[in-house]
């Protein structure tokens, strides 16, 4: 399974008022700047490092695919 945390359950049962918000409501509240009740915010830092190079190689476009394969034999 690629993605198991996804699955589990979260660690405590939302507030009543979590449950008592329309959307309109939370995205007001989001509009707004506020917090939105029961909404955790994941600490997540930059890590300013280079990213990584890609294992796999690039699959080419349909596009590319189709005007090599139709472009005269000298030209390829």
């Amino acid at each position: 399974m690629r993605f198991p945390h996804l699955l589990r359950s979260p660690p405590s049962s939302p507030p009543a008022s979590l449950s008592q918000l329309s959307f309109a409501e939370v995205m007001q509240l989001v509009q707004e700047g506020k917090e939105v009740p029961g909404v955790t915010k994941p600490d997540v830092q930059p890590s300013n490092q280079s990213p990584t190079p890609s294992q796999m190689q690039r699959v080419q476009k349909p596009t590319i695919k189709l005007i090599v394969l139709t472009l005269p034999w000298h030209l390829v």
